[in-house]
């Protein structure tokens, strides 16, 4: 869970600093563009109230247990339905800069929640997922993608089933 934990802290980071930076850049528009243009002044204040307002959510919404998916987790971990992996590799220049790897959250209802969080940390991630949830299918299949558009609570396992790739 410590895995899960430290990923949502860097999302809930990232979307705190984008914030910002857009309080900063519309705030910069009406500053440099004031006596120029004023439709670019326009522009600059909606998104100074856009940033001031994404800027007061992020600060409210800081802590990591009250995020949907630690929310669901912890006391409503039967609307998870399917679990899978897509490991992203950065290669600028054919060089190897990063892997991450992005984990999807499938619900009940149709939703979806992903994270994303170091490649080496997935799959410690996943197998904990496994035993923590019992009824979840793992790995990705076209055929369950299908199976999740069409009706997700056909990814429930059931007993003695295996579900996993």
């Amino acid at each position: 869970m410590e895995a899960i934990r430290k990923a949502l802290r860097r999302e809930i980071r990232l979307r705190l600093l984008a914030s910002v930076a857009l309080l900063l850049f519309g705030e910069l528009l009406c500053i440099f563009a004031f006596r120029l243009n004023g439709a670019i002044v326009f522009v600059g204040i909606v998104l100074t109230i856009l940033g001031i307002k994404l800027t007061r959510d992020a600060f409210l919404n800081q802590n990591v247990e009250k995020t949907a998916l630690m929310q669901l987790l912890l006391y409503d971990p039967q609307k998870i339905v399917w679990i899978y992996s897509i490991v992203t590799q950065r290669m600028p220049f054919g060089l190897e800069f990063s892997k991450d790897a992005i984990i999807y959250f499938k619900l009940i209802n149709g939703d979806e929640i992903t994270i994303t969080m170091s490649e080496s940390e997935t799959n410690n991630t996943l197998e904990m997922l496994r035993i923590k949830l019992p009824h979840v299918t793992f790995g990705y299949t076209s055929d369950r993608e299908q199976w999740f558009m069409a009706d997700p609570a056909m990814l429930y396992k059931e007993e003695g089933k295996q579900g996993t790739e």
